[in-house]
């Protein structure tokens, strides 16, 4: 049995021998996030699981092609995925905005503060409105796992235009779903440009914007509220419990028509 430790590589290995419930441990933790990206991107939930039950099929069936050492298992997954997609399609996918929780779950933290649901739905009508790089970018930036350099190498991407993409759709963002005073903007570009994990700011600038959250009330609102925004992002479509089963099914069928796979 597969634990928490056991990386997708030693997966890919046991796969290769064989193994469904290697395969079904991979589906676990790949299928959630894999299919945020996908929906994001081609605008459908049903066309986002198809496109991830054919990859993890030609995994399953050509589990040789997975075994390589570099780059990371979950790279070249994620390239997988980009090439099938083709083109990025322009079409302005449907995304729902996530539930607005009930009122005792928000108070604990206040990093941890959520959108309201008038807003939210417009941070998603904001998305699907992105240009299509743009909405690529966001898709990858947050929930993948992958760093900057890495989502930018899926995309097939230099890190610099990934990243320039990703601070003019951040923009765009908290435009729709947040407003920000004028005396703010410097501070509201900063996080547009590196997020809001301030250890991602530049050294330069990074005690300034502390010190600003530190006096300010005012920013300290805009920072949460940029925050929640991400959040908001990071929130993951919860694929169909029949997809998994579909998944595994066929890579049974698949072994019982054809034992010898490459």
């Amino acid at each position: 049995m597969a634990n928490a430790e056991t990386s997708d590589e030693q997966l890919i290995k046991s796969v290769a021998a064989g193994n469904r419930d290697a395969l079904a441990e991979l589906v676990d933790r790949h299928l959630q996030p894999a299919l945020g990206v996908a929906c994001r991107i081609l605008g459908s939930l049903g066309a986002g699981e198809d496109l991830v039950h054919e990859i993890f099929l030609d995994i399953w069936t050509r589990p040789a092609a997975w075994q390589r050492r570099r780059p990371r298992f979950i790279l070249r997954f994620y390239r997988a995925l980009v090439q099938r997609i083709g083109p990025l399609p322009a079409t302005e996918p449907e995304l729902v905005a996530p539930e607005t929780p009930e009122a005792g779950d928000v108070a604990t933290d206040e990093l941890l503060v959520l959108l309201d649901r008038e807003t939210a739905t417009r941070l998603f009508r904001a998305v699907a409105g992105l240009r299509p790089e743009q909405r690529s970018v966001v898709a990858f930036a947050y929930g993948t796992g992958l760093n900057n350099v890495e989502a930018a190498e899926a995309l097939g991407m230099s890190e610099r235009r990934f990243e320039a993409h990703l601070a003019r759709a951040r923009h765009e963002l908290r435009r729709a779903a947040s407003e920000s005073a004028p005396s703010l903007e410097k501070f509201a570009t900063l996080v547009d440009h590196y997020g809001t994990d301030a250890g991602d700011w530049p050294w330069l600038r990074r005690g300034r914007a502390r010190r600003l959250l530190e006096t300010s009330g005012e920013a300290r609102s805009l920072f949460l509220r940029l925050r929640a925004i991400e959040r908001a992002l990071a929130e993951l479509p919860h694929p169909r419990p029949s997809l998994r089963a579909r998944i595994v099914g066929v890579a049974a069928a698949v072994s019982q028509s054809s034992p010898q796979r490459s």
